[in-house]
């Protein structure tokens, strides 16, 4: 017995036949349905998030940037540059490039949610992993200049304890002379 497969896209007189069409149809759904996860904004976000969940980093700041580029004026597009600055001091220890992905959305989204936080984190990072405290000082100054009347009473509570004791032993601090080390 001798099985005849006809080719899928054999056109006959009048264009393709209606049951070869029909194999088109899946295909073109499964295609269509997998761009669609991410050919917006809050899908590039959601989409960098898990892979951020699931430890895929340079993926995750692949989506990020992509987003940033594709949707500069988004509102989720503050964030993911802030996602950024995460990702570098979290999970690379990159912290140089942490500074640099913050202070990008305090530079470029002042008005954000997260602008204030970032300006915070710049400080932070100075202060406790870097070890400049000229610049830590300066950054935790310009976050009280920036921001001193919109941040809440803990972060800004957090600020001036940082300026306080920066470069103080853990020890030297005696709100938390009950911590050790």
């Amino acid at each position: 017995m001798t099985v005849k497969f006809s080719p899928l896209f054999k056109k006959k007189r009048g264009g393709y036949t209606v049951r070869k069409l029909l194999y088109l149809i899946p295909l073109i759904l499964i295609i269509v349905s997998g761009c669609s996860k991410t050919d917006t904004a809050e899908g590039l976000l959601n989409h960098a998030q898990s892979s951020i969940d699931e430890r895929e980093y340079s993926k995750a700041i692949t989506l990020l940037r992509d987003l940033i580029k594709t949707y500069p004026q988004a509102a989720e597009t503050p964030h993911a540059q802030y996602q950024l600055g995460d990702i570098y001091m979290a999970h690379t220890k990159d912290f140089d490039q942490a500074i640099i992905e913050y202070q990008k959305v305090v530079e470029s989204y002042p008005s954000s949610k997260v602008a204030m936080n970032a300006q915070f984190m710049v400080g932070y990072i100075y202060a406790n992993y870097l070890n400049d405290l000229n610049a830590a000082k300066l950054e935790y100054e310009k976050f009280i200049e920036l921001y001193s009347g919109k941040a809440d009473e803990g972060l800004l509570q957090s600020v001036e304890f940082e300026l306080k004791y920066l470069g103080k032993n853990i020890n030297e601090i005696p709100e938390l002379e009950n911590i050790s080390s």
